[in-house]
């Protein structure tokens, strides 16, 4: 992915009004930098290249609050203080995971605000404005969608700041939140492509997934199965699971919405090594003790059964990897990601080029699944949809069951589909299930959000504490 470089050029008052002339035109700024369409390419491009950060969508970002946090994976002996606090509740407002994730976040909405500010000062037709405008917009409801989600109550800005003035706002509600999450994807899948060939870029599909899923999680159970059924039969599922994860078919398959893009050295995502097990003879495979910082729990290992398909794609737990017959792994390790890009030909140093997918169509499937169940009780439509991806895994059909069993079906199946995908925590809080899974790992009713980070308090007198942190 190009690389933005944002430039930005303060100008200090001198006692002497001639002691330096300077020429505004050599200086960039938001109303001289969005001229062309170039310009607003490299602008939006700037917003998509923070996902890829580590601790957004890299190797200690949403997934590993999203699995780390719950029973499907948990930081090794290995790992830092920081990230076994993770695995058993003691992190505090000091994490500095939390906080890198709190400050990429708003990095990112800050150049969301300034493409959707400034484009309308560049020369090229309405259509491309609204298109780069929809993307910006899906990418900065995606990010509030995740802060939201893990911090409650936050500051809802919408304009690009540009003074420190700007910085001191209090936090604002979450239906505030919610409500603007909903209108940018509103807005978002009126004025994108339902798909492009551009890949990695955001979709009116992808707009319409994510809304699906903020419907659910704020119990529009309606809207959610509305707009999802217009995204059902546009996607299909893969034949075989692996081939999600195959770093050859980023963005060419029938199943990906949306994945966050990593295609070159400079932008390896570390995600695989982090996720999978360590290598015990080498400490030094990828150039540094990454391998297995984070590893499967019992509890997601147990839980898939013989006959799932996804099992051994999934979790490794004997033998070599392919292609790596002579590295002593530890075990078990989650390695959905290594294990594929390895079978294919790929050196195990280049596993990192795969792409982290943020939305694809078998969570579709399973949350149109969900909203029918809750709307209308365990319909055919239901079972249907939760069976397609039972069927892909090799499982056989769901039938007869009650409401409330379906309902904790399609829970279950989303931890076997996306384990290593950051989606349980949030599946369960949606679901009001935190409590009832989590305890025995040190979840407290208190952690249904976690700590602002003390940084950001530090930094703004206006910003309170979550309670009990």
């Amino acid at each position: 992915m190009k690389k933005l470089i944002f430039i930005t050029v303060m100008m200090m008052a001198v006692g002497c009004s001639d002691f330096i002339e300077e020429n505004p035109e050599n200086f960039i700024s938001p109303s001289n930098f969005y001229i062309t369409e170039a310009d607003a390419e490299a602008a939006i491009i700037g917003v998509y290249d923070k996902l890829g950060t580590s601790t957004m969508y890299g190797h200690q970002g949403v997934w590993v609050m999203g699995d780390v946090t719950t029973d499907v994976a948990s930081a090794s002996p290995q790992a830092t203080f920081f990230d076994l606090g993770f695995s058993n509740y003691t992190f505090d407002a000091a994490n500095p995971v939390l906080d890198g994730f709190y400050q990429d976040a708003y990095m990112l909405i800050n150049r969301a605000n300034g493409v959707i500010d400034n484009i309308e000062n560049a020369d090229i037709e309405q259509s491309v404005k609204d298109a780069v405008i929809g993307q910006a917009k899906f990418l900065r409801a995606l990010t509030y969608f995740n802060l939201v989600r893990i911090f409650g109550d936050l500051p809802l800005k919408l304009q690009e700041t540009s003074s420190l003035e700007e910085l001191k706002v209090s936090r604002d509600s979450e239906s505030l939140i919610y409500n603007q999450i909903v209108t940018d994807l509103l807005d978002a899948s009126a004025n994108l492509p339902d798909i492009t060939v551009d890949g990695g870029k955001a979709t009116g599909y992808a707009a319409k997934a994510l809304l699906g899923k903020v419907y659910l999680t704020i119990g529009q159970d309606n809207e959610a199965k509305t707009i999802l059924s217009q995204i059902m039969g546009q996607f299909s599922l893969y034949e075989n699971y692996s081939d999600v994860f195959d770093v050859d078919n980023k963005y060419t398959g029938t199943e990906s919405i949306f994945e966050v893009q990593y295609s070159t050295p400079q932008e390896l995502n570390q995600y695989p090594q982090f996720m999978s097990t360590r290598d015990l003879s080498s400490l030094s495979l990828f150039g540094g003790n990454a391998f297995g910082v984070f590893i499967a729990r019992d509890e997601l290992v147990s839980s898939f059964t013989e006959e799932d398909l996804r099992k051994d794609i999934t979790i490794w737990e004997n033998g070599a990897l392919v292609g790596a017959e002579d590295i002593e792994f530890q075990e078990p390790g989650i390695i959905k990601y290594l294990n594929a890009t390895i079978a294919d030909g790929v050196s195990i140093t280049q596993a990192g080029y795969n792409n982290v997918p943020v939305l694809r169509y078998s969570d579709v499937l399973l949350m149109f699944a969900e909203a029918e169940t809750k709307l209308n009780g365990a319909t055919s439509l239901a079972f249907d949809a939760i069976n397609e991806v039972r069927s892909r895994g090799g499982l056989s059909d769901l039938s007869g069951l009650s409401n409330d069993d379906l309902l904790d079906a399609i829970l279950e199946e989303r931890k076997l589909e996306f384990a290593g995908e950051g989606h349980r925590w949030f599946d369960l809080k949606r679901n009001g299930k935190l409590t009832e899974e989590l305890s025995e790992f040190g979840y407290a009713p208190n952690n249904i959000v976690f700590p602002i980070p003390q940084a950001v308090i530090d930094a703004n007198d206006q910003i309170t504490q979550n309670e009990g942190y």
